[in-house]
């Protein structure tokens, strides 16, 4: 039986799926997030600009993505990563926020698109 829960968790990990692969075919370079947000309605995959965040946030929490400001000279750790999508959600221009906000692939990322690494909750897009 087919449920509203059921119908939410594949959007949801269909959606997810389509971050990742969208990283994937842009790496090695990095996708600006209002660009990788806009670019996911040209696929016909729309998200609200809420449920979009949180599933970068997810995503990055597994490790499949880092998120960085423009211009970031190292590597942001986690927490700061946290307050750059909080940021982020609250305005997501760069008149708002400061700077603009790119996300790139991990390897673990790559990996996952390339069927070399399982992850419950991710559906993979090809």
């Amino acid at each position: 039986m087919v449920t509203r829960r059921l119908t939410d968790q594949q959007e949801t990990e269909l959606l997810r799926g389509w971050i990742i692969y969208l990283l994937y075919l842009k790496k090695p370079k990095p996708f600006e997030l209002n660009s990788l947000w806009s670019t996911l309605d040209q696929y016909n995959q729309p998200a609200a600009f809420y449920k979009f965040v949180e599933e970068i946030d997810h995503l990055r929490g597994l490790g499949l993505l880092r998120v960085f400001p423009a211009g970031a000279q190292t590597d942001v750790d986690d927490a700061k990563q946290a307050r750059l999508l909080q940021r982020y959600l609250d305005g997501p221009t760069a008149r708002e926020l400061g700077t603009f906000l790119y996300a790139h692939i991990t390897p673990a990322g790559v990996q996952f698109q390339e069927r070399n690494l399982a992850v419950v909750g991710i559906q993979l897009v090809e």
